[in-house]
């Protein structure tokens, strides 16, 4: 057989292929817009409580309509997990376009019927409808948001993954930001129109991402091609000898010992096979050096043994439920300690401070997809550190939030506290997608990281239950003589806690408590995570791929 081919172009330099290429930034930018669309679930609370008043609804069937979308986002999230991985992107963002225009419609409809005559309340037929509405525009999310990280980890190599996958994620973090300027700016006090631009707005560019969003396939600047087919074979780094097997059992050696073609890789020149064959394990495609175990296929069974998946389902579920408990209550903290700080209680002004905060929470949410996703792959790439040590750090940020949140006494500097669990908050939804890649695989990513998402199901209604009823003992010692005036005779603030930060104070130290746990199981997964490179380094890199060690 001959050593000698035909020149050919690399794969990377074709424009459809290359890293940068028209159609990878184009899928890049429509995942950003998906994502943009795809977290209206936290935009709740702009129009919550109107349709509470329309509706006549209580405060705990307003509850019911708002976990709703929880149980929509976070518990749909594994089958449009599993969807997307075995069939890609395109049938979960029809769904999500499906959903969200049926959820937000449906109870745009509900709102502009309204009660009938007679009516004081809206009848449990009405409240369980508002509850499937809610559950359709979480689904809706859900999909968005699964399709389009999927889509951008397949179409990035390893080495870039976690900062363009952070900006996918900042889409999400910054969509309640976007869509609550939205309601402020152009539909203050019409309900009904804003609901209506939540429909569009949030369906169409799932309509969109139907269209453009699609893994791109990754360029093989290494590769080699067969002669007369131009199948690129690609080529990794190892320490293996790699050679040649023709079909009429002669051998050649193609490179030198330090490196070798893709494992059980065939291409055909002729009518004969010709087999590249390696006795090295291989990592992954275009990254350099890469030992078994950083390239494993866990799922299902496997996963749910796997170590490591459950010290970052507890590590999720505490920090999350951490973070959801600020941004569901930060509008009562802003009240509290409003209220404590002024001799005359200003609705409009109160207001302002709890809109601020959601702002605050929102924008550095972005801020923390982005920035960890860029720092992880700096430390990775440029230190030689790996990325399951960043978890640490994160749980670090939450310590020091609720650190800040408790120190806080001052209405005015409460951003400080939102802008800090929101970075936190966010820094974690933008590392932990990457590392579920980097201990599970790319195969079932969109599944195993589904999976991972319940988590905040877990903590987060833990931690606002346990807020709610903090907040109820001290509300229910607060007389009425006690309450300041307000600017207007129609404003009801009995049912709200006046004390400050002491109305708040023991869940804030709770929470305390439970980032330090997290920050301890953060500290054992990364050991975890050096030992098996350690067992990795002594064994030569050798480590199977497929049923690897499954307990972490």
């Amino acid at each position: 057989m001959s050593s000698t081919s035909r020149p050919h172009s690399s794969p990377s330099s074709s424009p459809s292929t290359g890293l940068f290429s028209p159609a990878r930034v184009t899928t890049l930018l429509v995942s950003v817009l998906v994502a943009l669309c795809s977290g209206t679930n936290y935009v709740y609370s702009a129009y919550g409580p109107q349709l509470g008043v329309r509706l006549g609804l209580s405060h705990m069937q307003q509850n019911l309509v708002g976990l709703g979308g929880n149980a929509g986002t976070y518990g749909t999230g594994p089958l449009h997990g599993k969807l997307v991985d075995a069939r890609g992107p395109r049938l979960s963002l029809v769904i999500a376009s499906f959903a969200l225009s049926v959820g937000y419609l449906g109870t745009k409809m509900i709102f502009d019927a309204g009660l009938k005559e007679g009516q004081e309340r809206a009848p449990t037929m009405i409240v369980a409808l508002l509850i499937i509405c809610g559950f359709l525009t979480g689904n809706g999310g859900a999909g968005g948001a699964a399709g389009s990280l999927n889509t951008v980890a397949k179409s990035f190599p390893e080495h870039m993954r976690t900062s363009f996958t952070g900006l996918v994620l900042s889409g999400f973090g910054l969509s309640a930001f976007l869509f609550s300027t939205i309601a402020h700016s152009f539909f203050p006090g019409n309900t009904s129109d804003f609901l209506l631009v939540l429909a569009i707005g949030t369906s169409l560019p799932m309509i969109l991402g139907w269209l453009f969003v699609h893994p791109i396939p990754l360029p093989t600047p290494n590769s080699v091609n067969a002669p007369e087919d131009g199948i690129p074979v690609p080529r990794i780094a190892s320490t293996r000898r790699s050679y040649f097997e023709g079909g009429d059992g002669s051998n050649m050696r193609l490179l030198p010992d330090n490196e070798f073609e893709y494992d059980e890789t065939y291409v055909q020149p002729s009518r004969r096979h010709t087999r590249v064959v390696s006795i090295a394990n291989c990592g992954e495609v275009g990254t350099g050096v890469l030992s078994g175990n950083e390239l494993p296929d866990i799922s299902g069974k496997e996963l749910f043994m796997n170590l490591k998946f459950w010290l970052l389902f507890s590590i999720t579920s505490l920090l999350s439920g951490v973070g959801l408990m600020w941004i569901n209550n930060v509008g009562l903290v802003a009240q509290s300690l409003y209220a404590k700080g002024t001799p005359i209680y200003d609705e409009v002004e109160s207001f302002k401070f709890q809109t601020l905060q959601v702002s605050a929470v929102s924008v550095m949410n972005c801020v923390g997809r982005i920035s960890i996703g860029i720092f992880a792959d700096f430390v990775k790439n440029r230190m030689g550190v790996r990325r399951a040590y960043c978890i640490s750090l994160v749980a670090m940020l939450f310590f020091i939030s609720q650190l800040v949140a408790m120190s806080i006494v001052d209405v005015k500097e409460l951003w400080k506290a939102s802008s800090l669990v929101g970075f936190s908050y966010g820094a974690m939804f933008g590392l932990f997608p990457t590392i579920t890649i980097d201990w599970f695989g790319m195969p079932h990513f969109s599944e195993n990281w589904g999976l991972v998402a319940l988590s905040p199901m877990i903590g987060g209604n833990i931690f606002s239950m346990t807020f709610g009823r903090n907040l109820d003992s001290h509300t229910s010692h607060s007389g009425e003589s006690d309450l300041p005036p307000t600017t207007s005779p129609d404003t009801t603030i009995h049912a709200q806690c006046m004390e400050g930060v002491e109305c708040y104070i023991w869940s804030l130290k709770l929470t305390t408590w439970a980032c330090v746990l997290a920050f301890g199981l953060a500290v054992w997964a990364g050991y975890k995570d050096w030992k098996k490179s350690r067992e990795g380094e002594k064994d030569g890199g050798y480590r199977p791929v497929l049923g690897s060690d499954s307990r972490g």
